[in-house]
């Protein structure tokens, strides 16, 4: 599937990079690769960048990949990093990767399918190879010697093995801003002559991960930030606490529970919108507190398809009516006819559970939603471990009825999850909210801000 590029004007993207930089446009979606030289050496200073991604070496040595791919523990950082440093013979010490963040980084879709590496991996590969020759160039023309003879290790080149007369890259452009598309035809590296890639690299977050200073989506703090949880519990028989139902909808709070719940220190408000329930606080502790003690009578819904039945389950799973989505795949040849026509026919039908595309750890996303765009037209920024920061960009503008371009996402990484109930309660609060999940309860968020920090009413939007 053809991407959308990022929109960020050449002006902006070149003013991260300082002074001096090389940078290479390249595509990490196959299908919009054979755009890319057209793209890239046709932009004016002002236009935008409609390549997908962009690797980048600045005025400091420092090799950066912008990419809309995310880490998810896969490795993928690591692996693109060591492909882009070994191409460029660059330390992995001197390579940096930002990643989705919808003000600066491409639009890629999902990360997803573990096939970052074998799909995108040789484009960025092709990407460095690129930045090299130009590099190899510009060193021979400084040098006033053949490329031939020039040799290049660790973020220099000089002549012959010793690098006489030596140049880091940066000094080889500086004062200057060049932008390369990549060049399919430029000349990779011998695989002999790898010194990171196939090698026991190893994970660039590893050792943050465990020593425990590694920066979660749950440990990103917000000025003025408010804690919230959805509240999912039901009130039972003899007032005990059960599994809210499925298909379930709201019948009124239980009035004892609703004035304990305002008591609790810190406790802000509770937030409805049809069969949406949460509380907001100002700590964390609060809102569990607030979660735990607001009661709520559900009335169930038609319950849900079990798997003990597999007829009514197949009936179910292929009712138009339950499918929300569908894809046109790509088709070969006729498979009835061939089937028809085979000697020996083997037919069967399989089914597996439901396999949960789930957390298996706390998570939370971070919301703050103000009421008048910033500078850069940005209303709403949210902080979440999603896999696909502009897919969930374009849902949260849904969300809350903005322009997808007043919404900003910035990946923080957790473990693989991601809500719209933050934005909800910022949206509610005016203040920036945290909503974290655990167990059958949860929610963090953030709520807008007004500029005195006053607080209002506002609709509070379905989740």
């Amino acid at each position: 599937m053809e991407t959308t590029s990022a929109r960020m004007s050449r002006r902006r993207f070149f003013a991260t990079l300082g002074k001096s930089s090389l940078v290479v446009g390249f595509s990490l979606s196959p299908l919009a690769a054979f755009r890319v030289r057209r793209t890239a050496e046709a932009a004016s200073q002002d236009s935008e960048l409609t390549v997908d991604s962009w690797l980048a070496i600045d005025h400091q040595n420092t090799l950066t990949i912008y990419s809309g791919k995310v880490e998810l523990g896969t490795g993928v950082q690591t692996a693109f990093m060591q492909i882009a440093a070994d191409e460029l013979s660059m330390s992995m010490d001197d390579v940096e990767y930002v990643e989705g963040d919808t003000s600066s980084t491409p639009n890629q879709g999902f990360t997803a399918g573990s096939k970052s590496v074998q799909v995108q991996g040789p484009l960025i590969r092709r990407a460095a190879a690129t930045a090299f020759q130009a590099l190899l160039n510009l060193a021979s023309q400084r040098l006033g010697v053949p490329v031939s003879a020039l040799v290049a290790r660790d973020g220099e080149i000089g002549i012959g093995p010793t690098l006489q007369n030596k140049k880091k890259y940066s000094a080889l452009f500086a004062g200057q801003q060049l932008s390369l598309a990549m060049d399919p035809a430029a000349p990779l590296k011998a695989a002999n002559l790898y010194m990171l890639v196939g090698q026991p690299v190893g994970r660039v977050d590893m050792t943050e991960k465990c020593t425990g200073t590694f920066t979660y989506v749950s440990d990103v703090l917000v000025p003025g930030m408010l804690h919230g949880r959805v509240v999912r519990n039901n009130l039972g028989a003899g007032g005990a606490f059960v599994s809210k139902p499925k298909n379930a909808t709201f019948n009124g709070f239980d009035p004892a529970s609703y004035a304990a719940t305002q008591a609790i220190p810190g406790f802000v408000q509770v937030v409805r919108n049809g069969n949406f329930v949460g509380v907001v606080a100002t700590t964390e502790w609060a809102a569990i507190q607030a979660a735990r003690t607001l009661k709520v009578n559900w009335t169930a819904g038609a319950p849900l398809v079990t798997t003990s039945d597999e007829l009514t389950l197949e009936a179910a799973l292929t009712d138009p009516a339950n499918i929300y989505q569908s894809s046109a795949e790509q088709v070969v040849g006729n498979t009835a006819t061939a089937f028809a026509s085979a000697p020996t026919q083997v037919t069967a039908t399989y089914s597996t559970p439901y396999q949960m595309h789930g957390s298996f750890g706390p998570t939370c996303a971070i919301a703050h939603v103000n009421s008048a765009p910033d500078a850069n037209g940005i209303r709403v920024t949210i902080w979440s471990g999603t896999q696909g920061p502009y897919p969930l960009r374009d849902a949260i503008a849904q969300l809350l009825g903005v322009p997808s371009s007043a919404v900003r996402v910035i990946y923080a990484r957790e473990p693989d999850a991601t809500d719209t109930t933050a934005p909800t309660t910022s949206r509610r609060t005016r203040r920036c909210s945290r909503q974290r999940w655990a167990s059958r309860f949860a929610f963090s968020g953030c709520a807008r801000t007004s500029t005195d920090g006053s607080r209002s009413d506002l609709e509070w939007c379905t989740s």
